[in-house]
């Protein structure tokens, strides 16, 4: 199946009706940071997807081109581990690519996207702005928080609208259909597999808190449970152990730390490094 601009047309009104809507959630965006582009991808399993663009113009030059078919986008999402959120700058240095050299023809330029894959499908963020402005970057790289506040924000206001997205509403796009067939579009998968060795060479079997103090494997475990918000049962279960082997750890992770309180483990964690490299993906609560 090969998307064709009758195919698409349902996805460019969708667009269209609701591009008062977007502009407005947009605002805060573009009037505090010089943004002129935002856009919102859902993919589905089937291939198809829902977009939503701030630029009409864009929304339909995209659509009737079959731009979503990109394989320097495609193969971003595909390399994601599950359950991971990604973020990317773009353009960085590949081979000719007919929507990175239709973007700048369209002055949509120093892009970052934000790759949420769920369960059944993967949404996708994208921030732009002009080419002349170059001091965007600065605010991808040091105010992610920003960025995550936005989607956040974005998400909330436009979940209804969403909602109301009719399957005739939504593009098509073949390359898309591949990755979620998991027809990976990497040759070899170099980059995915590279993820997972350098994850696994930079594990940190023991944590040094001071120079003759370190924290376990097992007690970083317990602590990472701990301050996404399990109870001593479902960290037992999660680790196949019995809650008072897990409450022993926690006393343990409490002398060692000095701490009176569960809360003060949190804390520790919260401030420590061990948050970048230790993470419950696993769990609701965070």
């Amino acid at each position: 199946m090969n998307a064709s601009k009758e195919e698409n047309l349902g996805a460019l009104l969708f667009n269209k009706k609701y591009i008062k809507e977007i502009g407005k959630i947009c605002t805060p965006l573009f009037d505090n940071f010089n943004m002129t582009h935002f856009g919102y991808l859902r993919y589905m399993p089937d291939g198809s997807y829902l977009a939503m663009s701030s630029d009409i113009n864009w929304a339909e030059i995209h659509l009737k081109n079959d731009y979503a078919s990109s394989r320097y986008f495609a193969e971003e999402v595909c390399s994601i581990p599950d359950n991971t959120h990604h973020a990317s700058l773009w353009p960085t240095f590949c081979p000719s690519d007919k929507t990175l050299d239709a973007l700048y023809t369209h002055n949509i330029w120093h892009g970052l996207n934000v790759v949420h894959p769920s369960s059944g499908f993967v949404d996708v963020y994208y921030f732009a702005t002009n080419r002349e402005n170059h001091q965007v970057t600065s605010l991808y790289l040091n105010h992610s928080d920003l960025i995550r506040r936005f989607i956040a924000y974005f998400k909330n206001e436009i979940k209804n609208i969403i909602m109301t997205a009719k399957p005739e509403n939504y593009a098509y796009s073949e390359i898309y259909n591949q990755v979620f067939q998991g027809k990976t579009l990497n040759n070899d998968g170099t980059y995915k597999n590279n993820l997972e060795k350098f994850i696994k060479e930079t594990e940190i079997k023991k944590f040094k808190v001071y120079d003759s103090l370190n924290l376990s494997a097992r007690e970083i475990q317990c602590m990472t449970l701990i301050a996404s918000g399990r109870t001593m049962k479902e960290i037992g279960k999660h680790l196949s152990l019995s809650p008072r082997t897990i409450e022993s750890y926690l006393n343990s992770l409490k002398n060692k730390l000095g701490c009176t309180h569960k809360g003060d483990i949190i804390s520790f964690y919260e401030q420590s490094d061990l948050k970048d490299i230790y993470r419950d993906t696993t769990s609701n609560h965070r």
